[in-house]
């Protein structure tokens, strides 16, 4: 019984990897380097799940060579830390060899704690080190079998903060799937250590890879390919479940069309990675970041932050609590100007902003309106084409003083507009209350 219930589950296990390695091949949302990744870890899960059952097959039986399945135990120890390994270097697609980067230095711990876990199996097959094979080729664990359990615990563990720095960097819009990644692949673990007869691990290393190429996908699906900002889809999504009060900034690039027009629409590319670069290090602290068109962004602040801002700058209308927050965004476009003037001179345009205040219905009594979400939306790109209005003016002012056209127009930061909105937005015992 115990032995039909092994292979019954090693069989779905390879199903299942089949499965998915059909469905990566025809998929057309993941480039081709992270479909061959993923398709790796398939096929190398398939071998040692089909190397555990040989060994189980063969295991008790007297007839066979025991170097054989030392052989077989050693590899089989070994391909699971290269297991990790892969799924922490489709982490790292697209990053430069940064050793700087987090992740990138976690590969490299994994990288080097797999090398030296293969290099100890491989002695054990010769020195019986970490387990032995008795005379009727049954498995034993040794006193230093610990050695390879710590190797796989700092690659699970190195995984696991891999999967965690990536899903802060995505805007930590997974965080359920990757406490289920983490809950699945500690529980094979743990399965593994306490009925060691059985292969119930085999089957959540299986579960946990469908869950690992599950949160990519859903990651994927929400970036911006050409900015990594949470795209559109993202956005709309999240318009319509907010359920918390919040500030909607609308953001758009200043004189793109100038800039395509002039150098090419690869500088305008390069000009929406710097900008989304910059909002994302602006306000990935406090809020959402999308990049809902062509040259234009949205932010929109996380639960709890309005009121931390409020409380940050007590006895203040909503505009100066906004105008103060937004202004963040224009130092950080002006110190990634002068840290590299020559190349980032496009920044020299700026971003206009507007925002718009949601207040949730039973939330944040202290606010007196109550705006419906399509208004607030409304008022904020109301505001930013306010500004881009402003803009325009001073630009056209400049742009025929300066007589040159394909010359960037320098000192062109974000003019400050005061508004007066039809429907005031105030914080009760404010000042202008």
């Amino acid at each position: 019984m115990i032995a039909t219930n092994y292979y019954v589950i090693a069989g779905v296990s390879i199903m299942c990897l089949l499965v998915i390695i059909i469905h990566l091949q025809e998929s057309e949302l993941f480039p081709k380097w992270t479909v061959h990744r993923f398709q790796y870890m398939a096929v190398i899960t398939i071998i040692a799940i089909v190397i555990d059952a040989t060994f189980f097959l063969l295991e008790g039986k007297s007839n066979s060579p025991t170097f054989f399945m030392y052989v077989l135990k050693a590899i089989e120890f070994s391909l699971n830390a290269f297991i990790i390994l892969i799924a922490v270097e489709i982490l790292c697609k697209g990053r430069k060899s940064n050793k700087k980067d987090p992740i990138v230095k976690i590969k490299i711990i994994v990288f080097g704690a797999c090398i030296l876990n293969a290099v100890i199996q491989f002695f054990t097959i010769f020195g019986h080190f970490i387990f032995t094979i008795d005379e009727q080729n049954y498995y034993h664990r040794t006193h230093f079998t610990w050695i390879y359990v710590g190797f796989l615990v700092l690659c699970i563990l190195m995984l696991i903060a891999a999967i965690r720095i990536y899903s802060i960097e995505a805007q930590s819009l997974n965080q359920m799937t990757v406490l289920g990644f983490m809950l699945v692949f500690s529980a094979g673990f743990v399965l593994r250590a306490f009925l060691p007869k059985t292969n119930f691990d085999l089957l959540c290393m299986v579960l946990s890879f469908m869950i690992l190429c599950l949160y990519y996908y859903n990651v994927t699906m929400k970036l911006d390919s050409l900015t990594n900002l949470l795209n559109r889809h993202a956005y709309e999504y999240m318009v319509n479940h907010i359920g918390f009060t919040t500030v909607i900034i609308m953001i758009d690039a200043n004189n793109l069309k100038g800039v395509n027009d002039n150098y090419g629409h690869e500088c305008g590319d390069k000009v929406l990675k710097l900008f989304a670069k910059c909002i994302l290090k602006t306000y990935k602290n406090y809020a959402y970041c999308y990049r809902i068109g062509g040259d234009e962004f949205c932010v929109i602040l996380k639960p709890g932050v309005f009121n931390q801002l409020i409380e940050e700058m007590p006895r203040c209308d909503v505009y100066t609590m906004c105008e103060e927050f937004m202004t963040r965004l224009d130092e950080t476009i002006n110190k990634y100007k002068e840290r590299d003037p020559e190349n980032n001179f496009y920044l020299t345009y700026g971003v206009s902003q507007g925002y718009g205040i949601y207040k949730a219905p039973s939330d944040h009594p202290s606010i007196k309106e109550n705006m419906p979400l399509t208004r607030v939306i409304h008022l904020a790109d109301m505001r930013m084409y306010h500004q881009k209005a402003e803009f325009k003016k001073e630009f056209k002012k400049k742009l025929e003083a300066s007589g040159d056209k394909n010359k960037p127009v320098k000192g062109n930061n974000r003019p400050k507009v005061k508004y007066n909105p039809t429907e005031p937005e105030l914080i009760e015992d404010s000042d202008l209350e």
